[in-house]
């Protein structure tokens, strides 16, 4: 038996290093500010800081920004996990608090069903915003849309912002190993440096002969 879907988030989990803004901002000029902003990133400043980074752009397409996303740098066995999912037509989503643009460049490449980020307007400076809380819904919804079991699908993510995803799904699977104190009941955390795709195969295994 294998899960019936899975909802990964991408900026420290499907991309490692940098975040989205990180890569953009060092192709901008905007590198150190960036680095501030990510250090002060929490629920209470998010809609501060996305509006901060979102001026930057004036005058970039989305297209030109999306050029930098080139650059980002995988986790290991992202791509096979991906694959996995693709040839066993098991249904994924990218479920993201990152730029809806980005988002759906990530969710074609790997081949995604679905995606969920923060959508913007670069012209008008408006933003609809997704918060972790988001992240739950958008998974529940999908699961329903897909006729899918969420007590057998499994979420992966990296922090706090995936909590609520995390939550919603059978198994959460959480990207480094920081004796986290927070974690949700249903998460484990797995070595940043290991293949993704091994990780979950172990984890899936043990899930279901519980």
């Amino acid at each position: 038996m294998k899960f019936e879907g899975f909802f990964i988030d991408l900026d420290g989990t499907i991309i490692r290093k940098q975040t989205v803004c990180q890569i953009i901002a060092q192709d901008i000029g905007k590198s150190a500010r960036m680095n501030e902003l990510e250090l002060n990133h929490s629920n209470s400043t998010i809609v501060e800081n996305r509006s901060e980074i979102l001026s930057w752009y004036k005058g970039f397409s989305n297209n030109q920004l999306i050029e930098s996303l080139n650059k980002a740098k995988f986790g290991s066995g992202v791509f096979q996990l991906c694959n996995y999912c693709n040839m066993n037509k098991i249904p994924f989503a990218i479920v993201s608090l990152t730029w809806d643009f980005a988002v759906n460049y990530f969710a074609q490449m790997f081949g995604a069903d679905s995606y969920l980020g923060t959508e913007i307007d670069i012209k008008t400076q408006e933003i609809e915003h997704v918060f972790p809380e988001n992240k739950r819904k958008f998974v529940i919804d999908f699961a329903l849309e897909q006729k899918l079991d969420i007590s057998k699908c499994c979420a992966i993510g990296d922090s706090w912002g995936d909590y609520p995803m995390l939550e919603a799904c059978g198994l959460g699977l959480v990207i480094g190993k920081r004796n986290r104190t927070d974690l949700p009941k249903n998460c484990i955390e797995i070595d940043a440096r290991k293949n993704l795709l091994n990780e979950m195969l172990i984890h899936q295994k043990s899930f279901i002969n519980d």
